[in-house]
């Protein structure tokens, strides 16, 4: 069940019954140093990710629901951040530097296992000219290509990749239909500058790798007195397991048989997909056929 949606359908509970409050957590005993690296361990109890991280997590339960939110938020304007570093089953999935915030959502019907986490990362200083704002994300984005972390088309999204960029000449849409991948935001190819800001303030790249999602978010706030030029932008990172990658796909009620759910559902976002692209491929836009959509652990045999 989502913990989002879990705490909704609680929230009259939550007024009736006493809960923990918030509290530091992985504090006793511990340098605060900024500099000290975090480990994060997906997959895996929160209480590992508390007690091998110097610095100390925020906590807060919701009794009732059985959720716990663990986080380690700083102001992104500090001048030492600590670096983060994501592991899954003994390997090195993702290491970052300057990491403001450090947050994950905990269940205990599924064992309070580390399913999901979200970072916020530093970026340029605000107002930053445009350009150098894109250069900087775009750097981060070679640096998860160059890691292990491939180019997701997430489902049902048509698979067109940047290279067919220069044939659609609408944001957020292909012929006219909205679109979860836009061929200008493939992070195999930098955008233009005029496609960059001729687009929505908030762009999307999706990863995979090894069993797990990576959802990277940017916010772009134009300049007030020189929007055309110069802005502020947000990067976040948000790093799923297959687990809560998939069952998220599903309604409140169907979370809990996502697995055996599936299999109709792929077989669903492949026809949709299929219908696109043989829209667009009739149009004289390229598909990437050879491009292969990940394992799923939870069908293999």
């Amino acid at each position: 069940m989502s913990p989002i949606k879990r705490v909704n359908s609680f929230l009259a509970a939550l007024l009736l019954s006493a809960c923990t409050e918030g509290q530091k957590v992985g504090s006793e005993q511990k340098s605060t140093s900024p500099t000290t690296s975090v480990q994060m361990f997906l997959g895996q109890p929160v209480a590992d990710s508390v007690a091998s991280t110097p610095l100390p997590f925020d906590e807060d339960c919701l009794a009732p629901v059985g959720i716990c939110w663990y986080e380690i938020n700083k102001r992104l304007s500090e001048p030492d951040l600590p670096p983060v570093t994501l592991s899954r089953n003994g390997s090195e999935l993702l290491q970052l530097d300057d990491v403001g915030r450090i947050s994950t959502v905990v269940e205990e019907a599924q064992g309070r296992l580390v399913e999901q986490v979200t970072l916020n990362v530093r970026g340029l200083p605000d107002n930053s000219p445009h350009t150098e704002q894109k250069a900087f994300v775009y750097q981060l984005l070679n640096n998860l290509l160059s890691s292990g972390w491939a180019h997701f088309y997430r489902f049902p999204a048509p698979r067109i990749s940047g290279s067919e960029a220069s044939k659609i000449n609408t944001a957020d849409k292909v012929l006219g239909k909205r679109v979860l991948d836009h061929p200008w935001f493939d992070p195999r190819y930098e955008a233009s500058l005029e496609q960059w800001l001729g687009s929505s303030n908030t762009y999307h790249w999706y990863f995979y790798q090894d069993h797990t999602y990576l959802h990277v978010t940017v916010q772009r706030s134009n300049s007030r007195s020189e929007p055309e030029e110069k802005g502020t932008y947000l990067i976040s990172l948000e790093l799923l397991t297959e687990n809560a990658y998939w069952s998220q796909h599903f309604s409140e009620e169907q979370q809990k048989d996502w697995q055996q759910l599936l299999p109709a559902l792929l077989d669903q976002y492949h026809e949709q997909r299929s219908q696109l692209e043989a829209e667009v491929q009739a149009a004289g836009i390229e598909i990437e056929d050879s491009y292969e959509n990940p394992p799923i652990k939870a069908l293999e045999p």
